[in-house]
Parts: structure tokens; sequence; C-alpha cells
């Protein structure tokens, strides 16, 4: 029995979504296999990989019931899967592009796998194409909204823990010029700088906020 729909682009669409989404777990599985293969960063992170395998699901999930039901994609929301994938990343150092990578690769994935499944869908080449280009175009606005939003947590979360790492110095560099007791292990460690022998410090001020004045302290630093 030939199960592949007819020749109607919007029933075809849905019926492939539809399709789809029935296999969305071992999706998500072989698409996680496909970014680690490509992004190196992930390597034996266990946490990491749990994060890509759960944003890849709830990915591939929200794409696909979106173009079934015709939600427009200004309704996309990120999951809490993919923001936590964000928080991660910047945690561990990496580059807002190396995250934005596992978005790209992703699409590209998306891309590859939909134009396997056109042909045991759809009969009719004219249509298969048509519902190709709807869904592609459908998952490129998903993946452009979704980039902004995961970016701008990436950005957020490195914004707390660089007001947190600044935060904790000043305490110490406050600490240690009152005479307080401090733990010198815990102070060298927060301030990235050995505290035997003979100390140097300075004060540097500007009234210029485009002004870095962490490098510029950096640079009197090496120079005294």
């Amino acid at each position: 029995m030939d199960t592949r729909e007819p020749a109607d682009d919007a029933v075809a669409g849905r019926g492939l979504a539809a399709s789809l989404l029935g296999d969305v777990s071992g999706l998500a599985d072989d698409m996680l296999t496909y970014l680690v293969d490509r992004i190196p960063e992930v390597g034996g992170d266990a946490e990491l990989r749990g994060l890509t395998l759960g944003s890849c699901s709830s990915n591939l999930e929200a794409v696909l019931s979106m173009f079934r039901h015709g939600i427009d994609v200004s309704a996309v929301e990120a999951p809490v899967t993919e923001l936590e994938h964000a928080r991660a990343m910047a945690a561990r150092g990496h580059s807002v592009d190396v995250m934005l990578r596992f978005y790209r690769l992703g699409h590209e994935y998306f891309t590859e796998r939909l134009a396997d499944s056109l042909h045991d869908w759809i009969e009719d080449p004219a249509v298969a194409l048509r519902t190709f280009a709807d869904l592609e175009r459908f998952g490129f606005r998903y993946i452009d909204r979704i980039s902004s939003l995961v970016a701008a947590e990436y950005v957020a979360e490195l914004d707390r823990r660089q007001n947190q790492a600044r935060a904790e110095r000043d305490d110490v560099v406050r600490t240690l010029l009152a005479g307080e007791r401090v733990d010198s292990a815990r102070a060298e460690r927060v301030l990235s700088h050995r505290l035997t022998g003979r100390q140097i410090g300075f004060v540097c001020w500007t009234t210029d906020r485009g002004v870095d004045l962490t490098a510029f302290a950096q640079q009197v630093g090496r120079h005294l």
C-alpha cells in the first residue's frame, strides 16, 4: 500500500512534519552524534553532552510541531534545556561562536534529514520540492530566532559570572588592605596572584567609560 501523501502542499508538509515528530528521540540521538563529531569542544564533557541532547530534542519537537500546526516563528521561546546549555557554555569559557555552531550545524543536520525523508513521504516531485522549500525556510527562521535568544542568555550569564568574579576580587583586596586575616590560598586563587614576598600596589581611575581599566592596570603591573 502506498502511504505517500497526495499532491497537496499543505497536507504534504503537515504529514511530513508529523512523520518526523514520531521519531524525535531517534532524530535527537542522531543529531547529537552529528554535532559531537564536528564540535571538539564537547569532548568528554558528560553534562554538556546531556544538555546538547536535550537541546536537540527540544528544538526538533518545537520546530516540527510549530510547522505542523501553522504556528508563526515569532511565537518561539527558548526551551529551558537550551538556556541551560548556553549558561554551561559560558561557564566553561567557550566562545559565543562555538555555542552558535551547535545551532548552525544542527540546522545542517535537519536539512539533510529532511531531504532524505521527502521521497519516502511525498510522491509528486514538484510538491516534494515546494514542501522542502517551505520547511527549510521555516527551519531557517526558527534557528535565526532561537540563536538570538540563546546568545542573549549566554551574554547575560557571562556578565553575571564576570560581575561575581569582580566582586569577589574587590572583597579580597579590601580585606588585604585592611590588614584582616584572609585565607591565603583562596586569595591567591581569586586574584590569580601570589601573595608571598614584597607586594606593590597602585590605584588607577578614569572618567571615560570607554577605557578598559583592567587592561590598563595589567600593563602598569607588568611595567612595575
